[in-house]
């Protein structure tokens, strides 16, 4: 009977003990030159931005410009890239509604992204309204996140906002025809 009580209580205490691992929300430490060893290539139907030489361009258009950076938005960038876990993400993935039906080519966003000039990982992002995150696992949750995020630092930029302007005017120019 001895033997029973202390198997009991030493499996209540590992039980315990996993229980607290598991709400535990981990700090993950990184600084603003962390962003340095990372590139990020966003690549939209209609333009690509590079984040580590900073270029915009607008390939029908044949346009490019540069966007500058405050260190600001430099630490949110790297905060929204560890937050959302990017960085731990290696391999493709495909993110959609899984109730909608997949049109190719693709509308949506791609991210290509870089550690050390090594391509780590690449997502595609259909567009959607993802009004509900409940049909995404928590990679595809972060991956969602993460654009939506960068794109409201990026949008805040006068330099960004001045490419996407020329890209609006640029577009009665575009002959491009997806089939």
């Amino acid at each position: 009977m001895k033997k029973f009580y202390i198997i009991l209580v030493i499996t209540i205490f590992l039980t315990n003990c996993q229980r607290k691992e598991e709400g535990k929300v981990i700090q993950r430490k990184f600084s603003s030159d962390s962003l340095k060893k990372y590139n990020i290539k966003f690549l939209h139907t209609d333009y690509e931005f590079e984040l580590s030489n900073r270029k915009f361009k607008i390939d029908f258009y044949k346009f490019s410009d540069t966007i500058k950076l405050s260190k600001s938005e430099e630490n949110e960038i790297t905060s929204i890239l560890f937050k959302n876990f990017i960085d731990t993400l290696k391999g493709d993935y495909f993110v959609s509604e899984s109730d909608k039906p997949v049109i190719m080519p693709s509308f949506g966003d791609s991210f290509y992204i870089y550690h050390n000039g090594v391509k780590k990982s690449f997502f595609i992002i259909l567009n959607g309204e993802y009004k509900s995150l409940d049909n995404l696992n928590q990679q595809e949750k972060n991956i969602l996140l993460f654009r939506n995020d960068l794109m409201l630092v990026l949008k805040k930029n006068p330099d960004f906002k001045r490419c996407l302007d020329t890209l609006k005017a640029a577009k009665k120019y575009d002959k491009r025809v997806f089939l």
